[in-house]
This record gives C-alpha cells, sequence and structure tokens, in this order.
C-alpha cells in the first residue's frame, strides 16, 4: 500500500503560457480569460517576497495578450474559490481560452493536487481536502 504524505509542490506554469500564447496563432479565439493568484501572506507560514509581484507581472502579460484578467492576491478559500466560478461562469458555452496562473504553496496528496490559501492551517490528511482549494474539477 502505498503511502500517502503531504508534500510542498512548486508548479511552474512556463508551459501552460506558451501554450495559450501560441494556441492564439493557431485557431480563431472569441473569449480570452485567465484567472491569476498569488498567495504571499499566510497566517500559518512566513510571508512570501515573490508571489505577489509574480502575480501582478503576470497579469500585465496576459492583458497585453487581450486576456480579460481576474485578479486574486492573498486569497483565502473562499476568494479563491470565487475567481474560479467567474472563469469558469465566463467560459460556459463560449469558445475560447481560460488559463490558471497560481503563484506560491501547493500541497500534494494521493495524486491530487491543492491551491493552499493564506488561512490554511494544520497539515493532518484529513484536513488537506477541507481547508485548501482543488485543481481538478469533474
Amino acid at each position: 500500500m502505498r503511502r500517502s504524505t503531504p508534500r510542498l509542490v512548486f508548479a511552474t506554469t512556463a508551459a501552460a503560457v506558451l501554450s495559450v500564447f501560441s494556441a492564439q496563432a493557431d485557431a480563431p479565439v472569441y473569449v480570452r480569460v485567465a484567472l491569476v493568484m498569488g498567495n504571499a501572506a499566510y497566517t500559518s507560514a512566513p510571508r512570501l517576497a515573490n508571489p505577489g509581484n509574480d502575480a501582478k507581472a503576470m497579469g500585465q502579460t496576459l492583458r497585453s495578450q487581450g486576456f480579460n484578467v481576474i485578479e486574486v492576491v492573498n486569497g483565502n478559500k473562499s476568494q479563491m474559490q470565487s475567481g474560479i466560478n467567474k472563469i469558469r461562469d465566463t467560459l460556459r458555452g463560449q469558445a475560447g481560452i481560460g488559463m490558471l496562473y497560481y503563484a506560491r504553496h501547493s500541497l500534494q496528496l494521493n495524486d491530487h493536487n491543492f491551491m493552499v490559501p493564506v488561512e490554511a492551517k494544520g497539515s493532518h490528511q484529513l484536513s488537506l481536502p477541507k481547508s485548501n482549494t482543488p485543481t481538478q474539477y469533474g
């Protein structure tokens, strides 16, 4: 039986960004929307230096490419989920491109990834799905 322990995962989005920009040249796109999140001010961990700046720079870059950008900076779970809902609702029934850029802490448990909101506490396996925002939606 495989042991499941949470671990810190730092995700990069360069490939996603490149695929978004290459898709722009390949097909007509009517809606371009991006959710850009940068969490730095965690209540249970030291403040991080770069996520806010990274998110701001990515938002500016995406706007220059014609994206409608939804920004969440230092988001709690509710704010992060609201951003996900907005991008989903914007794309529903539309031809277009949606992108998620997330700068900072994330966790992986049993092959499921979670973005960590600023108010998240604890690291017990049972609390992870309840206190963090999943990256997989069905």
